[in-house]
């Protein structure tokens, strides 16, 4: 990895369309997993569209100043029933797509497995999501703690907002739901391997 041009990358749990698109472009990605916890970000949700549009699903987090801590040490709460809903909304968003039959089984046991750590659940599942696109090369360099970036550095840990409007630069494709709401943009990769299974690889090549 060369020191002196890097492309920095926070850690995203199913992470949208547009940050897949940057990290494959991305030579040797640097993905921080030393970084502070963000509040409100993809750090710790992800979206998807269903029968009434977009929809936000979160991972709750357990009680504490999750913002002050670094990712590593941010633990998921399972007080709340998050996996059981989360899996019903991708049934309920997914069942009648050409691969929910073979990606819904597997993405099922990665959250009914209950990591403590969110930096762990993210790990493995975007580690999942790039292997299924054949981009398993993008997911190999982790920082364990806080990156500063350089003045060559690409820093992309404040890029992605939930709350910015976001252009991902992929679609649009047929959409379970576009006759209903049109094509919705910029959703988790999720929302492509369901509709296109590993062929989604094409759109960011």
């Amino acid at each position: 990895m060369s020191s002196e041009s890097r492309q920095i990358f926070p850690l995203f749990l199913f992470p949208p369309l547009s940050y897949i698109k940057a990290l494959c472009a991305a030579t040797d990605p640097l993905i921080d997993t030393g970084e502070y916890f963000v509040k409100q970000s993809f750090r710790n949700r992800y979206e998807i569209c269903g029968p009434n549009g977009r929809e936000v699903l979160i991972v709750p987090l357990s009680k504490g100043k999750n913002e002050k801590m670094p990712l590593q040490q941010v633990q998921v709460s399972y007080a709340e029933k998050w996996v059981q809903q989360h899996t019903g909304a991708l049934k309920t968003a997914y069942a009648n797509t050409p691969f929910y039959a073979y990606y819904g089984p597997e993405i099922n046991a990665m959250l009914q497995a209950e990591p403590a750590s969110l930096c762990d659940l993210s790990r493995e599942a975007l580690a999942w999501c790039l292997e299924e696109l054949g981009f398993s090369d993008k997911c190999t360099h982790f920082t364990e703690v806080y990156t500063e970036a350089g003045p060559a550095d690409t820093d992309h840990r404040k890029a992605f907002s939930p709350k910015a409007e976001r252009i991902s630069g992929i679609g649009p494709y047929p959409q379970l739901f576009s006759a209903r709401h049109g094509f919705t943009g910029d959703l988790s990769i999720l929302d492509l391997l369901f509709h296109e299974g590993r062929a989604a690889r094409l759109r960011f090549l």
